[in-house]
């Protein structure tokens, strides 16, 4: 529960730094997840401004290792570890254990997201933006992973299970799909993909991934450099997933148009640590990660009446098509999959004509 005067503890977070007194506290637009920011004007500190986020008792989607480590701590020891290999991450000021606050440096306002979506920002500006946020995702994961350290030990403890893996695809027939009509054969069919496809991504080669590397979740600065926000839920993960989540999740792609997105995805294969044949690796995440978000979002839009989610549905699902479509020589499954999706959803087809992966 966010505590009933965030003023008082924003004030007293600052009051042994020289920050002053607080002037005003401004709520941030909220996500998916329970945390909660808030924008706190101070009167004594230049800039004048500092970040207070709320982070409720909670281990994250992968737990919190043999110690059940918090998210909010987990916060700090990733903070630290990617501070550590020089990657630019807010400080941290000042920390409230009983109300469940961190003081932040305030990153200021505009997301790599937002930039990318704006129709002013020419495409070599989008060009050497993501080709930047490239740079830190090979920084991220090269981290090298010793099992004596503190924060390393947390990921390593934190990969993704089988059994966590398996409910993400099936994410889509419970949400997207779920006033279609699904038979049980269908529902099975379903099942028995999501198994498959979760065996395949255990084998993935794993490095350290922030987990949620979408464009959302970086900021640019001021002198156009880049930071990476909520990175509470690092882990050990598929070398495919944060360049997926990066150049692909909330419309990337189709804001960078087919043929500038195929490029940058290019281009990460060169820089990034990737295993040889890594185009079957990354769209059996594409997929897997894909069917989940859709699903997600249908969720957020039908059950919690969040209707911004919606307008990412259509991409997401036109991309689900086309992923399926390249690994369906290796997952028997994963055609009649495509028969089930066109067979429920009347817009699928429609969808896939405008969307787009990189070739295979």
């Amino acid at each position: 529960m966010i505590p009933d005067d965030i003023q008082l503890v924003a004030q007293k977070l600052g009051k042994h730094l020289p920050f002053g007194d607080v002037c005003e506290v401004i709520a941030l637009a909220p996500d998916v997840s329970a945390r909660r920011y808030f924008r706190v004007l101070y009167s004594h500190r230049e800039p004048s401004t500092a970040v207070l986020a709320f982070m409720p008792d909670g281990v994250g989607p992968l737990g919190g290792g043999s110690q059940d480590i918090e998210q909010r701590d987990a916060f700090i020891l990733i903070q630290q570890l990617l501070q550590k290999h020089d990657i630019r991450v807010p400080e941290i000021y000042a920390t409230a254990p009983k109300d469940k606050c961190l003081l932040l440096e305030d990153l200021g306002q505009e997301t790599l997201a937002a930039r990318i979506a704006s129709p002013e920002t020419s495409r070599e500006e989008k060009d050497a933006l993501l080709k930047q946020a490239i740079q830190i995702l090979s920084q991220v994961q090269n981290i090298p992973v010793r099992a004596d350290t503190e924060s390393c030990a947390l990921l390593v403890e934190r990969q993704p299970q089988f059994e966590q893996l398996r409910k993400g695809p099936e994410e889509f027939s419970h949400f997207y799909l779920r006033d279609s009509g699904l038979t049980v054969g269908e529902r099975e069919i379903f099942s028995d993909f999501s198994c498959q496809l979760s065996e395949e991504i255990m084998s993935h080669p794993r490095v350290v991934s922030h987990y949620d590397f979408i464009g959302h979740n970086i900021h640019i600065l001021h002198d156009n450099t880049l930071a990476i926000i909520d990175f509470q839920d690092a882990c050990l993960e598929s070398v495919a997933r944060d360049l997926h989540a990066l150049l692909c999740d909330r419309d990337m792609a189709r804001h960078l148009g087919e043929h500038h997105h195929r490029e940058l995805f290019e281009f990460a294969t060169t820089i990034l640590p990737l295993p040889e044949c890594f185009l079957p690796i990354y769209f059996e995440y594409a997929v897997h990660w894909d069917m989940r978000v859709a699903g997600r979002f249908s969720k957020l839009v039908l059950d919690d009446g969040r209707a911004q989610y919606e307008q990412w549905i259509p991409h997401t699902v036109g991309r689900v098509m086309h992923e399926l479509e390249a690994i369906c020589k290796k997952f028997e499954r994963a055609a009649d999959i495509i028969d089930i999706i066109l067979k429920r959803s009347g817009k699928a087809k429609e969808w896939a004509s405008m969307a787009w992966t990189v070739r295979y």
